[in-house]
């Protein structure tokens, strides 16, 4: 009795461990240039139909290709609508690891595992390294089962488990139940469903029992999910009721008719798995198929209602306005120099945006909007590196070349600003319990400098030398005002506390570096423009 608890044991630690390795490899292996394939792909309905498919089957969970959509989403690249069929096709994708267990493989797996370890042993390269772990996941995950399959052989003798399951009271109740606690457990769809192909080859189960666990793994997971995205906002919360719809709909459609079907007797679903295979383990992982195709199949029914509906409860957040890039696009690319205007063009919204968030009282209660917009700005900078990256790839003209290294130049300074406005909103932050005097010091630096970065950005947008010329004067020096300053109040009449001294030079030194870096950007400006 020992020793098979242990193999269901060792054997579920082994699947476990092993889905895992596949899905943590392959993440690593999808670079962003196979991303960006995949975004490409996505575009075209039944290509990203099939690239939905395909990143289900790899990384064994539908939630991983949900997180890269809302990611894509987010991003801009596609839109929500084109991003629900392949969900839907990712769950479809799963169901191969099902089918991969369900059917009789032993001496293949042995011989799998064998080869794989070798290879992941020997192996050298850190480029093939991902590769190999991948595989010997497989391998695992494969073996694991075989070793869960043989522990729980020998229960099937126990007459107390009939007893329990063929009690009419709770005939499908308990395994429902079951299902939903096993998918509370694993945090796998897949995983359930493979513990529910070892339960059916002890054959103690009738096979709508078995399908009355695989359908409570659905409403497990729709729980789970529920759970973990109940602080999401905008796409991500879009995405993630998507993910619980799916689950609900294969659940609440495909559990009707197996009641109908016990109650009336019209041959359903489980005569139609039945029909199929005579075998017991291929029939479960038909019926877990079923309930990936059934909801799939409602999406594409539905999918401007289900659209409209998640654009309803959760609108896309105004940091996920601000990370989509507004102007540069990848076809774009085809144009050099009017690639280059856009990417000043998105420059300036940058700065716009950083511009809004100064005009808010740098308080407690706006932290949480400026950290966001910091992060969403963020997303914003690395797709503008990305698509300059692009451009350099390209072959481009000397004097076109001068153009995008200094608009390079000026995207670098751009990031290095929105980092030293952030430090400088931490420290008025942190302020802010200080006294009155010192936090209107404060708040009236944050005004001159909100004063210079407004003309500089609207020098910049109406390509008014002058105007630029006057940043470069208000910036030249502005050491001994900050000098005076300090003098003026930390060696006044009033004592003042130590604290407010040491954030006073935080400050006013924060200050002086975005200052500099206005000069700087304003410098490169002008120097494009002659």
């Amino acid at each position: 009795m020992f020793a098979n608890v242990a193999a269901i044991l060792v054997g579920l630690g082994l699947f476990l461990s092993g889905l895992k390795m596949v899905s943590v490899s392959m993440k690593q292996i999808a670079s962003r240039q196979l991303r960006l394939l995949f975004t490409k792909w996505s575009k075209i309905g039944s290509v990203g139909f099939l690239g939905g498919l395909l990143s289900g089957a790899i990384f064994q969970s539908g939630s991983n290709a949900a997180f890269i959509m809302s990611s894509f989403v987010s991003g801009g690249f596609i839109d929500i609508k084109t991003a629900l069929p392949i969900i839907a096709a990712a769950n479809i994708g799963t169901a191969v690891l099902v089918f991969l267990v369900a059917g009789d493989s032993k001496l293949v797996v042995i011989y799998l595992l064998a080869i794989t370890s070798i290879l992941y042993g020997f192996n050298r390269s850190e480029k093939r390294q991902k590769l190999c772990t991948s595989l010997l996941g497989i391998g695992l995950l494969l073996y694991g089962f075989q070793t869960l399959q043989s522990g729980v052989k020998p229960f099937a003798e126990f007459k107390e488990f009939q007893t329990i399951f063929y009690d009419e009271t709770y005939y499908y109740l308990l395994p429902f139940v079951i299902g939903v606690i096993l998918r509370l457990v694993t945090l796998s769809s897949s995983a359930v469903t493979v513990i529910v192909v070892t339960i059916a080859s002890l054959q103690i189960l009738a096979i709508g029992q078995l399908m009355a666990i695989v359908y409570g793994g659905s409403v497990g997971a729709a729980l789970v999910t529920f759970l973990f995205s109940s602080s999401f906002r905008g796409i991500a919360r879009q995405i993630a009721v998507f993910q619980i719809m799916f689950e609900l709909s294969g659940a609440m459609v495909l559990g009707s008719m197996l009641i109908i079907e016990n109650y009336t007797y019209w041959p359903l679903v489980e005569r139609w798995v039945m029909s199929i295979s005579t075998n017991m383990s291929n029939q479960v992982a038909y019926i877990y198929l079923l309930t990936r195709v059934v909801p799939t199949i409602l999406t594409f029914l539905l999918l401007d209602y289900y659209v409209a509906f998640l654009q309803f409860i959760s609108p896309p957040t105004v940091e996920e306005d601000i990370a989509k890039p507004q102007y540069i696009f990848e076809q774009a690319l085809e144009e050099p120099e009017t690639a280059m205007d856009l990417l000043e063009r998105e420059q300036l919204r940058i700065l716009r945006c950083m511009i809004r968030y100064l005009e808010q009282p740098l308080q407690v209660e706006n932290r949480g909007s400026i950290k966001n917009s910091r992060g969403a700005l963020q997303v914003l900078d690395s797709e503008m590196k990305y698509f300059i990256a692009a451009l350099f790839s390209l072959e481009l003209s000397p004097d076109t070349s001068k153009r995008l290294v200094n608009i390079q130049n000026r995207q670098s300074i751009i990031n290095s600003w929105l980092e030293g406005l952030f430090q400088l909103a931490n420290i008025m932050e942190a302020s802010s319990k200080l006294s009155t005097d010192f936090t209107a010091l404060l708040a009236s630096i944050k005004e001159g400098l909100l004063t210079i970065i407004v003309t500089a950005v609207e020098g910049a947008e109406i390509k008014d030398k002058e105007e630029l010329t006057i940043v470069l004067h208000i910036t030249e020096d502005r050491g001994g005002y900050l000098e005076e300053l300090r003098h003026k109040y930390l060696f006044g009449e009033k004592e003042i506390p130590q604290a407010e001294r040491v954030k006073l030079v935080e400050a006013t030194d924060q200050y002086k570096h975005v200052v500099w870096l206005i000069r700087k950007w304003t410098e490169l400006l002008l120097e494009s423009e002659n």
